[in-house]
């Protein structure tokens, strides 16, 4: 991972993790500390607006909008320090800033700042770097009073399901073993790219080979020479009965029969959908950067829960027998495994709507990804 791509602590994220603690974390640059500016990335945005404390989308531009927000500061001993943080809209373009004035006495350019969310106040402190006393020192200020672990409480839970054995599918189709599980945990449908269960990600499917989704990315348009689905679908799907149509499978290693195939530029910290491997042209791109935050922001800590199935008169029933727990994602990691073609990327996009851009990995490489990776059987 190059040095700009820096990511919190992984005992910090496994620790608010576990604990469902709400928390963004922002990127420090030298720049920044000395104008006495930082961006607000879209994950900090959406932590202050699901929280009820601040939304950036309606507020004005420019300092006369500005909001300030009382906030503890936590020093690497230990100390706590009243400060306010600044929630602000640059007043020409409308950029979403953010400002700690008490930051210089936590954090260093490059560092992390952690924003954490506990009993409805902000607590923030240095995310990088953390010595083990300095670790033991926040994690005691963070902690809620008696509270279980969240893992343990899933735990629990999945087990009293395994123990159940084999239940009805609600639907068919690829997607029936993650919807029987959302059902039997409570967790409403949806399409929100945070994690699933109190800050745990979920990810349910049956015992094979086959791979599974990490997380769904869209193309940087921005950066991107074709820019928007439609101008893909256009360029490369072909006519079906239902319409034009295009589920294709790109990877590094090859390219495929639509002459697909993704190229990593390490000199622009890019990665990039190519057609036409002789005379290569850029599709699409994505920044290795915004791949890492998705990384980061969905697999901070993951449940991949396991199925057996059958089929009983014309309806699949489901067993889930165990899972595997995942924690801390390694970049350079997923980036190996991308050049070695064991993390691809499927584009699934019709006429009449599409499911968009799907990064996917083997189980047997989902161990490789992560810092750490445990199994737990659901079924005595």
């Amino acid at each position: 991972m190059s040095a700009a791509l820096s990511i919190p602590s992984s005992r910090v994220v496994t620790f608010l993790a576990e604990r469902a603690i709400p928390f963004s974390y922002i990127r420090t640059t030298a720049t920044g500390l000395r104008k006495s500016i930082l961006n607000a990335p879209v994950d900090f945005r959406d932590l202050m607006k699901t929280s009820g404390l601040h939304e950036y989308e309606t507020q004005g531009f420019g300092p006369k909008f500005k909001v300030l927000l009382p906030v503890d500061v936590i020093t690497g001993s230990g100390a706590m320090i009243e400060s306010t943080m600044s929630l602000y809209r640059a007043k020409t373009r409308g950029d979403e800033r953010v400002w700690l004035p008490s930051i210089d006495d936590v954090l260093e350019a490059g560092d992390v700042l952690i924003v954490a969310i506990v009993g409805g106040r902000l607590r923030c402190f240095n995310g990088s770097h953390l010595s083990s006393e300095s670790f033991r020192e926040i994690s005691e200020l963070l902690k809620a009073q008696n509270e279980p672990s969240i893992f343990e409480e899933l735990l629990a839970r999945l087990r009293i399901l395994g123990s159940r054995g084999y239940i009805a599918a609600p639907q068919a189709g690829s997607s029936s073993v993650g919807r029987l599980l959302e059902q039997e945990l409570g967790i409403p449908m949806n399409s929100s790219k945070n994690p699933d269960y109190r800050g745990i990600e979920l990810k349910a499917g049956r015992i094979t080979n086959a791979r599974s989704n990490l997380f769904a990315q869209v193309p940087d348009w921005e950066i991107s020479p074709l820019k928007s689905s439609a101008a893909i679908l256009e360029s490369f799907g072909y006519d079906t009965p239902d319409g034009k149509k295009l589920s294709s499978t790109l990877s590094i290693r090859s390219a495929n029969s639509q002459s697909l195939f993704l190229h990593l530029d390490r000199d622009t910290q890019r990665l990039h959908a190519r057609s036409n491997p002789l005379e290569p042209e850029d599709v699409v791109s994505w920044s290795l950067e915004k791949l890492e935050e998705r990384l980061f922001q969905k697999h901070s800590q993951t449940i991949w829960v396991d199925a057996v199935s059958r089929m009983e008169g014309g309806v699949e029933y489901l067993w889930f027998v165990g899972l595997e727990r995942t924690a801390n994602p390694i970049f350079p990691e997923f980036l190996r495994l991308l050049r070695r073609g064991r993390i691809t990327v499927d584009f699934l996009i019709r006429s009449d709507g599409d499911k968009g851009f799907l990064f996917k990995i083997s189980p047997r490489d989902r161990s490789a990804l992560f810092e750490g990776s445990r199994y737990f059987n659901l079924v005595e």
